[in-house]
């Protein structure tokens, strides 16, 4: 009964999530019937970078995961001949990914075949997952830069995309900034989480800040971590958000709020707790 009376209280995304994880959604994907999609497929299917508008139901659009905003000459080329092929428009993201509109239920999953089976991923590029990883424009270039962080990122994306645990299963989107650069061309204070190049006893590390959005800046919490530390606390980090992010109110479920009900002692403490049990 108690069960009962929580899941009520959790928001409609949520209540999609108790009946069925995003990853086993996957099963039926290419089963689906693109013209005439449910809500539960529209939410499902934003955790394959696929969705849609409330306006315009029958276009889709696609936004893949660049990385750090890194991309080979033949990936591009590649995604440039798929939008030549099919009409698209092609467009960067505010966090450096890239997004094909103009898409409908005739193409959008030959498309994702297409994108996804070249060595690009469209997963989690939308919906409650971490969002694309962003750094510096001259992430290991220049006089600037003491630690190229694109390695960093690449540990972070390989170890979240496709994880069963984690597709879509985040109370809310996580957007992360990494940069390794003494100056920035840009602020990533905005984002969930960012590692900001810190100088600790003569040795170059990352400060971390947590709990940015639209509205607020990231704070200070007081961390310190070394270039090999980084991954560790980003898999804490994670961990500790899919555990006890709030699922109620859409409107308090981002990493914000959890930081306002606890504090930054929680992260510390989790984070410490998986280096101990990885000694």
């Amino acid at each position: 009964m108690q069960n009962e009376d929580l899941n009520s209280k959790l928001n409609k995304r949520e209540r999609y999530k108790a009946r069925l994880r995003p990853y086993d959604y996957f099963s039926e994907f290419e089963d689906l019937d693109f013209e005439n999609l449910g809500e539960g497929d529209r939410f499902f299917l934003q955790d394959f970078g696929i969705f849609t508008t409330d306006f315009l139901e029958d276009e889709f659009t696609m936004r893949i995961r660049i990385p750090a905003g890194r991309i080979s000459p033949e990936e591009f080329s590649y995604i440039a001949d798929v939008v030549d092929e099919y009409d698209l428009t092609i467009i960067i993201t505010a966090r450096a990914g890239l997004q094909l509109h103009d898409l409908d239920e005739s193409n959008v999953l030959e498309i994702w075949k297409k994108l996804n089976s070249h060595g690009l991923t469209t997963w989690q590029s939308f919906g409650d997952n971490i969002r694309n990883i962003v750094t510096n424009v001259y992430d290991g270039r220049g006089r600037y830069c003491e630690i190229e962080t694109y390695p960093i990122i690449m540990q972070m994306q390989d170890y979240i995309v496709e994880n069963p645990r984690y597709v879509g299963m985040l109370p809310r989107r996580v957007s992360i900034g990494v940069s390794g650069n003494r100056a920035s061309v840009t602020s990533f204070f905005a984002n969930d989480l960012y590692f900001a190049l810190a100088l600790k006893d003569g040795i170059y590390g990352f400060n971390v800040y947590m709990g940015g959005k639209n509205t607020e800046i990231a704070k200070d919490a007081d961390i310190f971590l070394l270039r090999e530390e980084v991954f560790d606390f980003f898999k804490a980090f994670v961990e500790a958000f899919y555990l006890h992010g709030s699922r109620f109110s859409r409107s308090k479920t981002r990493l914000f709020y959890m930081i306002e009900n606890i504090g930054f002692r929680y992260f510390k403490e989790t984070y410490r707790k998986r280096i101990r049990q990885n000694l």
